[in-house]
């Protein structure tokens, strides 16, 4: 009797899910100071697939890494979080940090 075996693959699509706050917010006395802002970190994402945790990086508009506790001046500032699994997979989320001036 001849036996067959059929091998079952998945294939990961998706990428890990990252949370962001929605916005996180700060003041300063003169429109020339910087405020220090704490959000709670978007430092790691889950895959499903996987079924393991990724750490993000998170990254303002010009580029440069943003955490949670650094300096920001008066204005808003985009900050995107990104992390990739194992298969490739872009996993990301955006909000804002915006600090008015008094």
């Amino acid at each position: 009797m001849l036996k067959t075996s059929i091998l079952h693959t998945t294939v990961d699509t998706v990428g890990p899910r990252v949370k962001c706050p929605q916005m996180v917010f700060g003041l300063v006395n003169d429109s020339s100071a910087s405020t220090i802002l704490q959000w709670a970190e978007s430092r790691y994402a889950f895959d499903n697939e996987d079924d393991e945790y990724y750490q993000a990086t998170c990254t303002n508009d010009d580029g440069g890494r943003q955490l949670s506790g650094d300096f920001f001046k008066a204005g808003i500032t985009r900050i995107t979080c990104r992390v990739w699994d194992a298969a490739g997979n872009l996993g990301q989320c955006t909000f804002l940090a915006n600090v008015t001036g008094l």
